[in-house]
């Protein structure tokens, strides 16, 4: 459900921003903060769950 809509979401913004290129150039920017803070939040996720297990094999190994 969620996979179509967000489908749907993009071709309807495609289609807008053939329309308004200001206000598209500007929502792409902003799409381009979103997904980089996402990116850098599931990194910063993934770090720590590397870290918790490095730290955990190191207490089980003693």
């Amino acid at each position: 459900c969620y996979q179509t809509h967000n489908q749907s979401f993009h071709r309807g913004f495609h289609e807008t921003s053939h329309l308004s290129p200001h206000r598209s150039k500007r929502e792409r920017e902003r799409e381009r903060e979103v997904e980089t803070s996402t990116i850098s939040s599931l990194s910063a996720k993934h770090s720590l769950v590397i870290s918790t297990k490095f730290l955990s094999d190191i207490l089980l190994q003693q």
